[in-house]
């Protein structure tokens, strides 16, 4: 029992990153606890961008801000530096690691190595569109001005963007996934807007990253507030959508980013979102789910007294797809996430007055609806009622397979991490 729990640990800090595209992003959890950390994906060059959680005592630059970034004793940088980095324009500042660069350290001189919330994102120099991607720190309050077609936010706290956008024709997509990822069939997008919907649009976001891709043949001009709310009451009157704290969106769809900012709040595991106003209108989910039954999703319709729709599925290596139209002036969306500790996530899309990319409907007070198993890889959506609930409900769904990104360590990680456990199977078994 002890050889499995220190193999499982011993795999866990070594499978912590996300490696995408080409883009990697990493949590507190990949540094905490470790006096040097090492990462050698930059042979070619990158730019290394940094985020963590400011509070009003100052802990977090106590923390963080002496952890150091080493290529050698005349080329480094400290977390507090960075963190504090801007360029003129006003995007945030990196640190660059210099092409023929073998590997880095992260060296933390803690007494207990501890790290506090942040989100490290590697950005090798080979990455598309690099010179045309702006950059930005989410900040309180902060004032933000971009003419790109791909802008970025960074932050490790629940946030929320004010945006305008000044184009004659354009469509925007968001995505809780790197810059990189948004040209791929392999994330999904949480958000879109478009010139005909309005002048501009409020989104709550809990995500580390939010990539935002603007479609026009015109110049852009995006402008952008940020403040730390995060509500959890909402209007009816625009599209949104809600996710699970950590939210990526692609991967293996398993991919969570964990830190402990989003352990507590409005935007916690445990909260209900209320979407409500005054008249009845059409809304349309489309979910992307990776939740066992036992920690459902629960999707209530404010203008009844119905039971609410238990929203449950899992998807490993391929896609599923869940949707479902509601005609109501109010509902509301709940998750508890005590039983998975934060392994699992959801994102639940929702459009008013519209309808979701999707291949699957499903007729309203439904009892039990399951999703037939497709043909190769086996995958489930299931959506029950309670059995208070005596009407059945007849679906038809599709659900399609696509390759996905599989985060993966370097080889020279992955040789290390082997080695390390043949090393302490061997010494176990000699104990």
């Amino acid at each position: 029992m002890k050889l499995e729990l220190r193999l499982f640990l011993l795999l866990a800090v070594a499978n912590a990153r996300m490696k995408f595209d080409y883009t990697i992003l990493f949590d507190m959890n990949d540094f905490k606890g470790q006096n040097e950390y090492h990462i050698g994906d930059c042979v070619r060059g990158c730019q290394v961008y940094l985020t963590y959680a400011q509070d009003k005592d100052g802990m977090a630059d106590k923390v963080n801000g002496p952890i150091t970034i080493l290529i050698d004793d005349d080329n480094k940088i400290t977390f507090f530096d960075l963190m504090r980095s801007q360029q003129e324009d006003g995007q945030k500042g990196f640190f660059d690691i210099p092409e023929g660069t073998i590997d880095f350290t992260i060296k933390n001189p803690n007494a207990d190595f501890d790290v506090r919330p942040l989100a490290l994102w590697i950005v090798p120099y080979k990455t598309p569109f690099l010179k045309n991607i702006q950059i930005f720190e989410a900040s309180n309050g902060a004032q933000i001005t971009a003419n790109e077609h791909r802008v970025v936010f960074m932050r490790v706290e629940p946030f929320t963007i004010n945006a305008d956008i000044v184009n004659p024709d354009y469509e925007l997509y968001v995505y809780t996934s790197p810059i990189d990822m948004i040209s791929t069939n392999e994330c999904e997008y949480v958000f879109k807007f478009n010139n005909t919907i309005g002048p501009g649009f409020s989104l709550p976001v809990n995500s580390p990253i939010i990539s935002f891709s603007i479609n026009s043949g015109f110049d852009i001009a995006l402008s952008a507030t940020i403040d730390f709310d995060f509500p959890s009451h909402r209007s009816i009157d625009s599209s949104g959508y809600f996710s699970s704290p950590g939210y990526i969106g692609c991967s293996d769809k398993n991919e969570v980013f964990h830190s402990d900012s989003y352990a507590s709040g409005d935007s916690c595991y445990k909260e209900t979102f209320i979407v409500d106003g005054d008249t009845i209108q059409n809304v349309s989910f489309y979910g992307d789910l990776n939740t066992p039954k036992t920690v459902p999703i629960l999707l209530y319709d404010g203008d009844t007294d119905d039971e609410p729709l238990i929203i449950f599925g899992t998807q490993l290596e391929n896609t599923t797809m869940w949707s479902y139209d509601m005609l109501t002036s109010s509902f509301s969306l709940s998750w508890d996430d005590n039983a998975s500790k934060g392994k699992n996530s959801f994102m639940i899309r929702y459009e008013v007055n519209g309808t979701t990319s999707s291949t699957r409907t499903t007729v309203a007070n439904p009892k039990t609806s399951t999703t037939p198993k497709p043909t190769g890889t086996s995958s489930s959506i299931k959506i029950t009622k309670t059995p208070a609930v005596e009407s059945t409900v007849t679906s038809t769904s599709t659900i399609t397979s696509t390759s996905v990104i599989t985060p993966t360590t370097s080889s020279s990680g992955l040789k290390d991490t082997l080695f390390a456990v043949i090393s302490l199977v061997a010494m176990l078994h000699l104990h």
